[in-house]
């Protein structure tokens, strides 16, 4: 992913290596007209950032010997960061998006980044609510000194 952005970075940056990645690309006869676009090159960069923290959690899911307590400790912290993003992106605060904030803050739409934001975290709500029905039992097995004895189940 950091070579892509290099890379795009490294077009970008002189006349005379985009003006050959043009006419490269045209050779080929791709269409050239999204290098322009400057939502296009704006959605590409979220997409890069959004694509980034989905690998990284994704990394954390992988593997053996992990405990389903931590696993969904880490999608819901994943859930949790994403409420973030959305409320700095809403303040046009660009801290966790890298790529996104390599491009000029007036030209980002982040309303509708906020928007894709929201649809995923409803997204993963979706997905995982079999988990959160089972929360307390899970927490009382990854953290028994701190649950409230009044939140257990009569069975345990």
């Amino acid at each position: 992913m950091e070579l892509v952005i290099h890379t795009v970075n490294f077009i970008r940056s002189r006349g005379l290596n985009h003006r050959q990645f043009k006419q490269l690309l045209e050779g080929c006869g791709k269409d050239t007209s999204l290098l322009e676009n400057i939502d296009c090159l704006n959605d590409l960069a979220f997409l890069i950032d959004m694509t980034q923290m989905l690998m990284e959690l994704n990394l954390k899911l992988q593997g053996k010997d992990q405990l389903i307590s931590k696993l969904f400790e880490n999608v819901e912290t994943f859930v949790l960061k994403l409420k973030l993003l959305k409320q700095q992106l809403s303040s046009k605060v660009l801290v966790h998006f890298k790529a996104l904030s390599e491009r000029s803050i007036n030209t980002i739409d982040s309303e509708r980044y906020c928007t894709l934001i929201l649809k995923l975290t409803d997204e993963f709500d979706t997905r995982f609510c079999d988990f959160k029905k089972e929360k307390n039992e899970l927490d009382l097995f990854a953290h028994p000194f701190s649950i409230k004895a009044e939140t257990v189940r009569n069975e345990f």
